[in-house]
């Protein structure tokens, strides 16, 4: 634990150095001309990390339904984008990710590791390619049950008891795939009123392919719609 602490502290020097340095958007929220929060970075170091935000306007307790809009403009497309929730700290908590190719994934951080609990699935239901808003909507009918929703169309369900509670927010992967420094990985998320996340987190590098959707990968998974 001690040693993740170091990292991080570590890689929030590097960022705050380079952001002084390059002026690049690498660890702050802005609003764009739709209103769209926007997180957009083109820094190396940032590939294989997973970047979340709590929203602002979300609170941190259990919840029966949470949504939000998102949006890639540009970057690696097999990237994860989307929620986190039930945040416990020390990287405990659950995503719910979509990709740019088309697919969705639910996955379980637990210590800082990602656990696939419903694998890279494609479905029809996702609007696909760069700039496409996509509704996100987690629903809880109990504490262990979720109900997936990709633009009002039910796309799974699942139960999963591990964490309960805690904060929640927007969620996005700095993919390997990524064309650093030629373009950045730019995503977007709505706020519907106009509150921009104070808090940045980095996590521990992971293995890409929990956390991306890779087009050949995505195409072996059956479509659940």
């Amino acid at each position: 634990m001690i040693k993740r602490i170091i990292i991080l502290s570590l890689v929030s020097v590097l960022l705050i150095t380079s952001c002084s340095i390059f002026g690049l958007k690498t660890i702050s929220w802005e609003f764009d001309e739709e209103q769209f929060l926007q997180f957009s970075t083109n820094k190396k170091i940032l590939q294989g990390r997973l970047v979340y935000s709590p929203d602002p306007d979300a609170g941190s307790d259990s919840f029966s339904t949470y949504t939000i809009s998102a949006k890639k403009m540009s970057g690696d497309i097999s990237a994860g984008f989307g929620m986190y929730f039930d945040d416990q700290g020390e990287e405990n908590f659950y995503l719910f990710l979509i990709s740019m190719d088309g697919a969705y994934a639910f996955l379980k951080y637990g210590d800082g590791i990602p656990e696939e609990i419903i694998p890279w699935t494609h479905s029809t239901a996702v609007n696909t390619g760069a700039g496409e808003a996509n509704e996100l909507r987690v629903q809880r009918p109990t504490a262990s049950a979720f109900e997936f929703y990709i633009n009002d169309v039910q796309v799974n369900t699942i139960s999963d008891e591990s964490y309960s509670g805690g904060s929640r927010g927007f969620a996005l992967v700095v993919g390997e795939g990524e064309d650093f420094p030629d373009t950045p990985a730019d995503v977007r998320f709505s706020s519907p009123t106009l509150t921009a996340p104070s808090v940045i987190n980095i996590s521990t590098p992971v293995q890409p392919l929990q956390l991306s959707s890779p087009v050949d990968r995505a195409r072996e998974y059956d479509n659940e719609d």
